[in-house]
């Protein structure tokens, strides 16, 4: 089995929106929802009961 789950945790959000229309054919709401979905993302971590402060995640 072949496991692709971090062949895209460096794809730039803005890269990626950029190409989804010209190189897949990706428009109008499906292209609003994937800019919606990535717009003002923040990642926190937690271990035990400590929560990390939020880090505006650019990259995913």
């Amino acid at each position: 089995m072949l496991d692709l789950s971090a062949a895209f945790d460096t794809i730039n959000h803005k890269t990626l929106l950029a190409r989804l229309e010209p190189h897949f054919g990706i428009t109008e709401k499906p292209l609003a929802w994937m800019e919606a979905y990535l717009s003002d993302c923040f990642q926190t971590v937690c271990i035990d009961v400590e929560l990390s402060k939020p880090v505006h995640m650019t990259y995913s």
